[in-house]
């Protein structure tokens, strides 16, 4: 999936149904599940997995709130998109975290 603020943005708009912004079920049991925390004021950081190397290895960035725009560094396994989308709507319509 593209992860372009474009699509970012537009996917964070989708309804979301209530619940954490804590870790989320990945559909396959063996992997790590994908992370959201509030860090700080404004301020979330998030970590997915991926398998390389016979291995799970973290993907981490950080979403922060700058005005009404989300600017976001890092990005997720691409299987993550839907829980990563997910939590970039709930900031969007809750900024307090």
């Amino acid at each position: 999936m593209d992860f372009s603020r474009r699509s970012l943005l537009g996917g964070a708009l989708v309804a979301v149904p209530a619940g954490s912004l804590g870790a989320i079920a990945p559909s396959d049991s063996s992997r790590p599940p994908f992370h959201i925390a509030r860090e700080g004021p404004g301020v979330w950081r998030f970590r997915s997995w991926t398998w390389a190397k016979g291995a799970w290895h973290p993907l981490t960035g950080r979403i922060t709130v700058e005005g009404t725009a989300l600017q976001v560094s890092g990005k997720p396994d691409p299987r993550d998109a839907r829980a990563f989308q997910a939590a970039l709507g709930r900031i969007v319509r809750d900024r307090s975290g």
